[in-house]
């Protein structure tokens, strides 16, 4: 009776040992079931391979951003001479080749001015050719007069005379030679202001603002126009558009 009650202790904690096995063993099994699952849904996704045959074709550009676009480059094209604009060839945002005309001022004042200066121009070439023949003409009668003197046949105030002929036909000559020069140079500049009524683009670009009235302002005040009066035409150089990649 003494031994069946020292042994009850004993096996009451391997009953209790073996209750909490069997516990432990499925929680056991639970968890590594759900460590399993949490890494079978993380675990990085195979890559998928997409197989397509080269091409050549045109590359997009595109800018994604908020904000404003400023030329980094502007050209203004102004007029050089005064007068009524005739003709308007380009306007807000078009596209301008260099040397395209924009727009043309009334050329008929500045014609009638290459037209006297070409007559003006002709007239002294005129006086030249006449003055040149009468120079001629007292070089020749000198040099006769002068062999005569020596035969005693005519007086040293004829000689004298001829001389003095023959140094105003030579001075005559110059004035006319200095005289077609300058009218020349009058009739080249009629010409370039006769070419300015043509304002064209200097360079390749796009038109951002075109302010032009009926009568556009002359040079000196195309140059005060364009430290901020407006005037004229702003132009966006090709050479200043943005290229893929520029920063």
């Amino acid at each position: 009776m003494a031994e069946s009650i020292a042994a009850s202790p004993v096996a009451l904690r391997a009953g209790r040992g073996n209750r909490a096995l069997r516990w432990l063993l499925p929680a056991g099994a639970v968890l590594l079931a759900g460590c399993a699952l949490v890494w079978w849904r993380r675990r990085p996704d195979a890559p998928v391979y997409r197989i397509a045959p080269v091409t050549r074709g045109s590359i997009s550009r595109a800018v994604i951003a908020t904000g404003s676009v400023n030329p980094v480059v502007t050209v203004q094209v102004g007029a050089f001479v005064s007068g009524n604009i005739q003709t308007l060839h380009c306007d807000y945002n078009t596209r301008v080749r260099a040397g395209q005309l924009c727009a043309k001022i009334d050329p008929r004042p500045y014609q009638v001015v290459v037209d006297q200066d070409s007559a003006a121009l002709a007239s002294g070439q005129a006086q030249l050719s006449k003055d040149q023949a009468s120079l001629t003409y007292a070089r020749v009668n000198y040099t006769r007069d002068l062999g005569l003197l020596q035969e005693g046949v005519v007086s040293q105030d004829n000689v004298d005379n001829d001389k003095s002929v023959l140094d105003q036909a030579v001075a005559q000559v110059a004035l006319d030679q200095a005289t077609v020069t300058e009218r020349q140079a009058a009739l080249h500049a009629a010409q370039v202001n006769l070419q300015y009524t043509n304002i064209v683009s200097p360079v390749e670009g796009t038109v951002i603002s075109r302010n032009v009235g009926a009568v556009p302002a002359r040079w000196w005040e195309v140059a005060q126009l364009a430290v901020g009066m407006g005037g004229g035409w702003w132009l966006i150089p090709e050479s200043a558009r943005l290229r893929w990649g520029q920063s």
